[in-house]
């Protein structure tokens, strides 16, 4: 299951397919000195892969040669800075036989230099050259002062400095680490690992190279084995999920790297970040991701030598959560974490409708009751699950097909949303209306939707997610004939509203805004109200939602349809950010995150 898993995400993860990679191999005849905006030496698209080298030179033969730089900039179509840049080191592996390493008296964590204090006899300058049997993968140093005559050691190659292009005209040398990768010289950094780095321009503008054989944590005498690599990476994006600091995963971690001076604040900042990762991404509550990231995760410094030091925090993948979900994006989705006093609540409802349950497991009722506490605890697979085994029971319940709709599209399944949704219409077509009941009820506890609406309205939300607008609007206004308060007259009608504005259709939309006022007696859906109002004209998107001070809850809630309002108007890179921002908020459940997220994916 756990191989089945990692395959699946190695797979969902990227937008742009591995079936339909192609491979570039590049040849490097120019390295460069420092990170920064220049003109590309090659550009990749995503999901491509690079067959390449690290750079040769002086440095590598000669004792005092010069270095020879890295590799780039490489310049990634598509990249924004709203995306993460995906590396994924498929092969690094030594090209020579030979690799030096050396001790300075001014250089490295026993060094003396502006900043430490001598604490030692003075260091020499000594150039060390270690053999490497790429065969048996061992470095080999005869040691002439020693009682141990030779050490032998298991290679374990990695790559010294990834980057991209620092922010604005900013420029760093190579020695450098920081937010934007660079001279990391994290051990961890190897081949099996994958590297997700901030972008700040378009284009990213890639770099990579600083070969080392082998390393220790902390580099502490300034140098690992420095040798050159053959490197096969796979360069790829995570669209609109901006990041701050470098991640790193692998098979058992997830990993950040901070870089800064004093070694506490790179150990602070990486720390920080992993628990920002854990809140944002896994459904951790923040003080509890503290609370578990302090007694299972470990740290290792990566470099205490360079301009800048770097920490690698570390959390153990087999503490993470399943998800729930895949984007459109094929990204992960989880649980989010729920306040205790809202969670205790679920919980006793869960139990309740599991005692209800175990007393007639058959009864249909029963089952739907389970399935729907299960959902409101984001437990979305578990809540499929019980809504099948239903159905398996009762094939012909129109109700437990529409939960199970319902559910399909919260996972992004839109196709087996839309077939259970068809299916329940059809048994649905000759059953009188009822009141549905609610699960979370408004604080009015007056449910404001029926069998018939719900059936409908989710059958025209699939479509629409789909892009399918035609069936979209057949499945709204068959809703509209059963929404008769104006909580659901609100609801459809705003759906009908975008339909009709992403047909064309402009003065059928305009029609569909007659009936809605100021003075409607709204029970619960207000954000469908106001964005009703906005598209009449009667209040503005600024005073709907502020975007830059907007929380998720109310960019889930309300960001999709301003959005939209910026789409009609002509203002598409504005609607884009809206959606963008809307996709970085933590609400993936909400049907605007995933009508956003339909959006970006698709282009629409």
């Amino acid at each position: 299951m756990k191989l089945a898993f990692k395959f699946c995400w190695l797979i969902l993860l990227l937008p742009f397919s591995l079936l339909a990679q192609d491979t570039l191999r590049f040849t490097p005849a120019v390295g460069y000195q420092t990170f920064k905006v220049r003109e590309p030496v090659l550009r990749m698209k995503p999901g491509q892969v690079l067959i390449s080298e690290t750079m040769m030179g002086p440095y590598y033969t000669k004792e005092g040669g010069a270095w020879p730089g890295e590799v780039g900039p490489i310049y990634i179509e598509g990249a924004t800075p709203q995306d993460q840049l995906v590396v994924k080191l498929l092969r690094v592996r030594p090209n020579r036989d030979l690799a030096p390493a050396a001790i300075s008296g001014n250089f490295g964590g026993l060094a003396s230099d502006v900043r430490v204090r001598l604490l030692n006899p003075p260091v020499p300058n000594e150039r060390f050259l270690w053999q490497l049997d790429r065969k048996r993968n061992l470095g080999i140093l005869d040691l002439k002062r020693s009682s141990v005559p030779r050490i032998e050691a298991p290679l374990a190659p990695m790559l010294g400095r990834l980057a991209v292009a620092p922010r604005g005209e900013e420029s760093y040398t190579g020695l450098w680490p920081g937010y934007f990768g660079g001279n990391m010289d994290a051990p961890e950094i190897r081949e099996g690992v994958t590297v997700y780095l901030p972008i700040f321009h378009e284009g990213a503008y890639f770099y990579f190279g600083d070969g080392h054989a082998l390393q220790g944590h902390g580099e502490i005498a300034g140098t690992g084995l420095e040798a050159t690599m053959d490197v096969t990476l796979q360069i790829d994006l995570i669209k609109n999920k901006p990041i701050d600091w470098p991640r790193l995963e692998d098979d058992d971690f997830i990993m950040v790297a901070g870089s800064a001076r004093p070694l506490i604040d790179a150990f602070r900042l990486a720390h920080v970040e992993v628990i920002e990762w854990l809140e944002t991404e896994y459904g951790f509550d923040r003080w509890e991701a503290y609370q578990v990231l302090s007694q299972v995760g470990t740290s290792s410094v990566s470099n205490i030598v360079d301009p800048q030091y770097t920490v690698v925090a570390k959390f153990p993948k087999k503490y993470l959560p399943q998800p729930e979900a895949h984007s459109l994006f094929g990204e992960p989705l989880y649980a989010l974490a729920i306040p205790a006093e809202q969670r205790a609540k679920l919980d006793s409802n869960l139990v309740k409708a599991q005692a209800d349950y175990q007393q007639n497991p058959k009864d249909p009722e029963r089952l739907i009751w389970l399935g729907r506490r299960l959902a409101y605890l984001w437990r979305y697979r578990e809540a499929i699950e019980v809504f099948s085994k239903g159905i398996a029971l009762h094939p012909k319940s129109y109700k437990l097909l529409r939960h199970r709709g319902h559910r399909y599209i919260t996972v992004r399944e839109f196709d087996k949303a839309i077939a259970d949704l068809e299916k329940a219409a059809k048994l649905i077509r000759n059953v009188p209306d009822e009141t549905e009941p609610d699960g979370a009820p408004n604080q009015y506890n007056i449910p404001t939707s029926t069998s018939h609406s719900n059936v409908w309205y989710h059958l025209g939300l699939a479509y629409y997610l789909k892009g399918d607008f035609e069936n979209a609007l057949r499945g709204f206004l068959e809703c509209m004939k059963f929404s008769k308060n104006d909580d659901m007259i609100c609801a459809t009608s705003d759906w009908l509203y975008m339909i009709y504005r992403r047909l064309g259709r402009a003065a059928e939309a305009q029609k569909v805004l007659d009936s809605i006022h100021e003075n409607m007696n709204i029970l619960e859906n207000h954000a469908y109200h106001k964005r009703l109002l906005m598209y009449k004209g009667l209040i503005s998107p600024d005073s709907l939602l502020d975007t830059k001070n907007a929380s998720d809850l109310d960019i889930a809630t309300q960001g999709y349809g301003v959005g939209n309002w910026y789409f009609y108007n002509g203002e598409t890179e504005k609607a884009k950010e809206i959606f963008a921002r809307v996709r970085k908020g933590k609400y993936w459940a909400a049907f605007g995150y995933i009508a956003a997220e339909a959006d970006l994916q698709w282009g629409r």
